[in-house]
């Protein structure tokens, strides 16, 4: 392709004095027809994209062909026209079509239309501004004979060479570039488009005053060798015309974003603010925002133009798109990759809480929140109290459940919740007063009696909920002085002993304080009994015989007794073998206490005997085995009471030194005085209360008027049952003094 190009450039350089001959000695035109040979497919945007800010040239602008001049203001408003390629100039200077465009500077073309609105919209001056030629056969290309010859002119004002402008060769439709001319100029036998650009401020002022006043704009060309060119403004490849006419208007254009701005470090969960600054170079133009957001979240636009609320559940990366539009549909877009950080959560703990030392309590652990939508937190708790952290997971921020806790000891205590939700972690912290509980007494063991000088055990079963308090335990039996323990945490009994040094009645008290003085009191009472007496030893009683009613002989031998208080002793009934005249001592009044009496069993008489005493004979007193009875004593007179109370009281003293001794075989007074030969019956002792003294008395001398013969006299009978009965009354009152001597001295060879 660069062989054909260089080919038809040398081609060219031959012709080209034979065609400058031949215009100037000839009034026809001669145009070289060269064959394309190989087309170029390469898509372009030159000639549609201006080299001002303003870019691409507005919708109805052909991509090639025409003049189409592009005027921005420091306003950024855009001023954009096409003369359409039928109205541009055709051939020499010196006598193309049309005439009126004749001359040196030649015109090319002339665009109208800038009125006052128009030129207003630009503001007051020109920031730039392009003009766009498509021209065959220019000439002014690398070696050609007009190369630094040609200048361009808007309304006479100068606005740059023809060879300095890059220019591309395209189709007819100007779709695709068939060859490009980086080194500037419009080449010879060849249709090429390219843009003049001004920049400089004072050919920008010179141009706008012009169009300000004359309200057009005047494309010429200056020739420095004038009329030795031919130029044609108005056909392209093939002579294909493209013919577009574009009045002088200002153009819309598209906004343009600046920046994306947004408050900075973007947390989950929680809105952030998004500023887009973007302008419009139509200052009036209106302009629209749209937010899009890739990715977890949402964004919702605010009442102020270009601003938005962004709120990103979760951590990561999100790109936002932003889309700035105008009133007429031109718009601009523009995204950015935002990183979203983390939001450690919160965690809120109730106020104070209180509950008592070893009960298990519901406490409430507070709350929390977290904007980010993590799946698990993990939540533990510290007590405080050096326990176990307790750990579990929740699902969903809010309240934390309450969990059960138990404190072994009173006092202030901090609770301490942490939760993690996998990147950050929060806590809090909040005070549990855990009061003081008494310790219990739950039971107390204490017997009832206790002997005295035994010891005496107590045992108490005690309890405290503060495991950790120490125990003081206090015991007061009542007397004397309490015994003191200390007990160590944890402890659930207690025992003690005690002996007391008296009998009575107690009451022992208990009582457990803990640390706290709170304490458990009970009492109990406590009898304390004398020591039992020896046990005597164990004999053999005869049963007592049935109680009979009394007889007539009773009644009457009660009637005899003198009523008075001192009663005979069985010493002076018996009388005395030392001194038989003595009187009886006084006999001491009845003590209610056992007795013995001695009664006399008469043994079987074969034969009936009758004994009729004189009335006013004193009795024969019993003599024992070892000594021969006495002889009966002359009678004597009925002593008087104070000889009988001596004899009484010699009586008494003797008796209380000696034993009593019953000898097998004594025989019992009547039967002495009835018949001295007669085998005799043992005595038996009998030891009765003195409640049953007067039965035992009436059945002795029942038994022993049942044993007497039954054809004795009336008189005999009646005497004896006298004196059985005086004998056995005289025994009972003095039954005291016998009472005394059995306890004090052991009975020996006694046969009962």
């Amino acid at each position: 392709m660069e062989f054909l190009e260089s080919n038809e450039s040398n081609l060219a350089m031959l012709i080209l004095p034979f065609v400058s001959a031949m215009q100037r000695s000839r009034s026809f035109h001669l145009r070289p027809e060269l064959q394309r040979l190989e087309p170029r497919a390469l898509l372009t945007t030159f000639t549609l994209t201006s080299p001002t800010q303003g870019g691409l040239l507005p919708e109805g602008v052909s991509p090639v062909g025409g003049v189409v001049i592009d005027l921005i203001g420091t306003n950024g408003r855009r001023v954009v026209s096409q003369i359409r390629a039928s109205d541009l100039f055709v051939g020499n200077f010196s006598r193309g079509e049309p005439a009126e465009f004749r001359g040196n500077p030649g015109t090319i073309g002339v665009r109208s239309g800038f009125s006052p609105a128009v030129v207003d919209a630009l503001g007051s001056s020109l920031a730039e501004l392009s003009v766009r030629l498509t021209v065959d056969d220019g000439d002014t290309g690398p070696g050609d004979f007009d190369r630094e010859d040609n200048t361009l002119l808007l309304n006479g004002i100068p606005v740059g060479r023809f060879d300095q402008v890059t220019t591309v060769e395209t189709n007819s439709l100007g779709t695709v570039i068939l060859s490009k001319n980086l080194e500037g100029g419009f080449r010879n036998d060849r249709v090429d488009t390219g843009f003049f650009h001004v920049t400089d401020p004072e050919v920008l002022r010179l141009v706008l005053d012009t169009i300000r006043d004359t309200g057009q704009v005047a494309v010429q060309l200056l020739d420095d060798d004038p009329i030795d060119n031919y130029f044609d403004f108005t056909v392209g490849i093939d002579a294909g015309l493209i013919d577009v006419d574009l009045p002088p208007e200002p153009q819309n254009q598209a906004p343009r974003i600046t920046s994306i701005e947004f408050e900075e470090p973007i947390v989950e969960g929680q809105p952030v603010r998004v500023i887009v600054v973007a302008s419009d170079p139509d200052a009036n133009d209106a302009l629209s925002f749209a937010f899009s957001l890739e990715g977890d979240g949402r964004i919702e636009p605010s009442d102020e133009p270009g601003q938005a609320w962004l709120t990103v559940p979760q951590e990561g990366d999100v790109r936002l798109a932003v889309r700035v539009e105008d009133e007429l549909g031109a718009f601009d877009e523009a995204d950015r990759s935002l990183v979203v950080r983390n939001r450690a959560p919160s965690v809120t703990l109730p106020a104070t809480q209180d509950t008592i030392e070893g009960r298990e309590t519901i406490l409430a652990v507070g709350a929390f929140d977290d904007p980010g939508a993590e799946d698990r937190w993990a939540v533990e708790v510290d007590w405080g109290d050096g326990s176990a952290i307790e750990a579990f997971e929740v699902d969903q921020p809010g309240l934390l459940p309450n969990r059960s806790h138990r404190y072994l000891q009173d006092g202030d205590y901090t609770i301490t919740v942490r939760l993690h939700d996998g990147t950050d972690q929060a806590a809090a912290s909040a005070l549990v007063r855990v009061r003081n509980a008494p310790p219990e007494l739950r039971q107390v063991r204490v017997p009832g009696t206790v002997t005295l000088g035994d010891a005496l055990t107590i045992t108490a079963e005690i309890a405290d909920p503060g495991s950790l308090d120490p125990l003081a335990v206090a015991i007061d039996w009542g007397i004397g002085e309490p015994s003191r323990l200390v007990l160590p945490p944890g402890s659930t009994s207690v025992d003690a002993t005690y002996h007391y040094d008296r009998i009575g009645s107690f009451f022992v008290t208990v009582s457990v304080v803990d640390d706290r003085d709170a304490a458990a009191v009970l009492a109990v009472p406590v009898t304390v009994e004398p020591p039992k007496p020896p046990s005597l030893p164990t004999f053999r009683f005869d049963p007592e015989p049935v109680a009979a009613p009394p007889s007539a002989a009773q009644q009457l031998a009660e009637a005899l007794l003198p009523a008075r208080s001192v009663e005979p002793t069985v010493e002076t009934l018996l009388g005395s073998p030392s001194d038989p005249g003595a009187p009886a001592p006084a006999i001491p009044p009845p003590e209610a206490a056992p007795i013995a009496i001695l009664i006399g069993q008469d043994a079987p008489d074969p034969a009936p005997r009758s004994f009729s005493p004189a009335v006013g004979e004193a009795p024969v007193p019993i003599a024992s085995a070892e000594e021969p009875s006495p002889a009966p004593p002359p009678a004597a007179a009925a002593p008087d009471s104070s000889e009988v109370a001596a004899a009484e009281a010699q009586a008494d003293a003797e008796l209380g030194s000696e034993d009593i001794v019953s000898a097998p075989g004594s025989p019992s007074t009547v039967d002495a005085v009835a018949d001295s030969d007669a085998p005799t019956a043992p005595s038996s002792v009998v030891l009765a209360s003195a409640e049953g003294a007067d039965a035992a008395a009436a059945d002795a001398a029942s038994s022993t008027g049942a044993a007497e013969d039954s054809d004795a006299d009336s008189g005999s009978k009646a005497m004896r049952a006298t004196v059985l009965i005086v004998a056995a009354l005289t025994v009972r009152r003095g039954g005291t003094r016998i009472r005394k001597s059995l306890r004090s001295a052991s009975v020996r060879s006694a046969r009962f």
